[in-house]
């Protein structure tokens, strides 16, 4: 057989031991013990490569790094089988490296891929058997790649079926990693082993410290505290980033939650003992204050117009927002809630916090709400969304949202204030409506003299009164969606702008038709707009209330007394 030399050009190696005539060949056959059968050239390659494996696999069994192999560290390689080695194989197998043990078909594979370079370069197979070679050996790595991927997951998924309040914490390393070190753990992300390695470097400064007096602190000591508490804060403020960034983290990456929970956990344990974190208060509630911040991230990043950009900014930003607290908490309930132990109540510090973060929100927004239609969208959503199905009592929550309380935490006295600014809203809307309807009747109708339209039965009408009715009662109905009372105080807001329409109106009349000489067409004008208002009385929304208190001016009510 071809001795196997050192890696490099297979060619030179051709040259170097002259195996490219018959009588290499033939020479290979005898020290494996064999005969040169006479047959075809193709059945002569076979059996070469035959002969060629099987010499192979007797070094793999032979090699001292094979963990199973027998009798191989009481005999020298020649007394094995009664097969000698050739010294360039016995010092290939001694340059592996030692700290590894691999087993018997690790390095059976590793001189099969080197044995079919060999055969390739002395061409004593063909293209199709290394083409199966080939073939066969990805086919090997793939299955493995699969089946360790598939015992990731599974492992995985036992993690998160339960995680338990009990932990076994790791061992401590007796002597600590510098201070450099653990930093740049914490950096990267490796909390285990920075946690570890930072309570062995307290454990080493509390054991200093009891070895000394007060009087003799020495500076060394001094030194190592105030590292300590460099590194503890930068452990905190690495936790806090982490939950803060937890819902945008990818699946794989929750482990990292779990250590998060094992270091607060741990932490809370050694609170009293020196060393530990100083004035940046309990880890429990930087945990807290992470996930508050975290959600408070959340909405913000919700898409919000400029009310000069968009009409309906504010319906649609409130749309947006529902559906991003679903879908967050969706998340919570699904991923983060299975990587903390139960006591840390993910489910319910995330509404808990979602409940302030959104109230404090709504508060910012109500400074940016001037139009009716904007008051009207903020008390819908807080008053008969926010708590519906559609986002805080949604059927992909339940049953985790059934124990919690789904109510905002608004601050005293700001739902009433909001009711009262959109009923204050509701009587100037009413008010800037009837001024608008005596500019269009002083434009269109009594600066041209235009005489009053009829109606189907040839009375004379006028469409004022349809304007006032809507108006009204689109108030009235949208208000009442949102609260009973809330609609009582909106109409009685309309009727107490409406009330003075009266007289004002009579007034602009009268100086705007002064000079009107065909008194015919005076008093169609004065017959139309009776009929305008006697039918608003009856039709409008809240009429009881309007016919206590709303009055014909005594001008309109002769002339209406005499055109009967």
């Amino acid at each position: 057989m071809a001795e196997i030399g050192e890696p490099g050009d297979m060619e030179e190696v051709n040259e170097a031991q002259g195996l490219e005539d018959g009588s290499s060949l033939k020479s290979t056959m005898e020290r494996n013990g064999k005969t040169q059968p006479d047959s075809p050239v193709k059945e002569k390659k076979l059996w070469m490569m035959e002969q060629f494996m099987e010499s192979v696999k007797r070094v793999g069994e032979r090699s001292p790094l094979a963990s199973n192999s027998k009798g191989s560290k009481d005999r020298p390689y020649s007394d094995q089988e009664g097969d000698s080695i050739d010294p360039e194989v016995t010092s290939l197998t001694n340059q592996l490296p030692p700290t590894h043990s691999p087993n018997r078909s690790t390095i059976g594979d590793s001189l099969l891929k080197k044995g079919a370079s060999i055969r390739q370069s002395l061409r004593l197979v063909g293209n199709k058997e290394d083409k199966t070679l080939k073939k066969v050996t990805l086919q090997s790595l793939t299955e493995i790649t699969v089946e360790e991927k598939s015992e990731r997951e599974q492992e995985w998924e036992k993690k998160k079926e339960e995680i338990n309040e009990s932990y076994i914490l790791p061992e401590i390393p007796l002597t600590p990693l510098s201070v450099m070190q653990i930093n740049e753990l914490i950096k990267t992300e490796v909390l285990e082993e920075a946690h570890l390695n930072l309570l062995s470097l307290r454990q080493e400064f509390q054991r200093e410290r009891k070895e000394c007096t007060e009087e003799a602190f020495p500076m060394e000591l001094a030194k190592k505290e105030k590292d300590l508490s460099i590194l503890y804060r930068a452990m905190q403020e690495k936790v806090k980033e982490i939950v803060r960034d937890s819902k945008s983290l990818p699946s794989h990456n929750k482990e990292l939650l779990m250590h998060v929970a094992c270091i607060i956990q741990e932490e809370e344990k050694r609170e009293a003992e020196p060393g530990g974190v100083v004035g940046l208060g309990g880890w429990r509630d930087a945990w807290m204050e992470a996930v508050s911040e975290g959600v408070e991230a959340t909405l913000k990043r919700v898409h919000l117009d400029r009310p000069e950009q968009n009409a309906s900014w504010l319906a649609i930003h409130l749309g947006l927002l529902g559906k991003a607290i679903v879908e967050n908490l969706e998340k919570v309930k699904g991923e983060l809630q299975s990587s903390y132990p139960p006591s840390f109540n993910v489910f319910s510090t995330y509404m808990s916090c979602y409940h302030g973060a959104v109230s404090q929100h709504l508060s910012t927004l109500q400074q940016q709400v001037t139009d009716l239609k904007d008051y009207y969208s903020l008390l819908d959503w807080i008053i008969n969304r926010y708590e519906s199905e559609k986002i805080m009592s949604s059927p992909s929550l339940r049953p985790a949202i059934e124990a919690e309380k789904t109510g905002l935490s608004l601050k005293e006295g700001f739902l009433d204030q909001l009711k009262g600014t959109y009923c204050m809203r509701a009587k100037e809307d009413m008010r800037a409506l009837l001024d608008k309807i005596l500019e269009l009747e002083n434009k269109d109708i009594w600066i041209k003299k235009q005489a009053p339209e009829t109606d189907d039965e040839h009375f004379l009408n006028s469409d004022i009164h349809m304007d006032i009715w809507t108006t009204v009662k689109s108030n009235a109905v949208n208000s009442k969606r949102i609260d009973a009372n809330l609609e009582m105080s909106v109409v009685c807001s309309c009727l107490e702008e409406l009330q003075q329409f009266p007289k004002r109106f009579e007034t602009a009349l009268s100086c705007c038709c002064n000079s009107v000489e065909n008194p015919s067409l005076w008093a169609d004008y004065q017959i139309t707009y009776i009929n305008s208002f006697t039918a608003l009385k009856l039709e409008c929304p809240g009429q009881q209330l309007l016919g206590s208190q709303f009055s014909l001016p005594d001008t309109l009510g002769y002339i209406h007394q005499r055109n009967v």
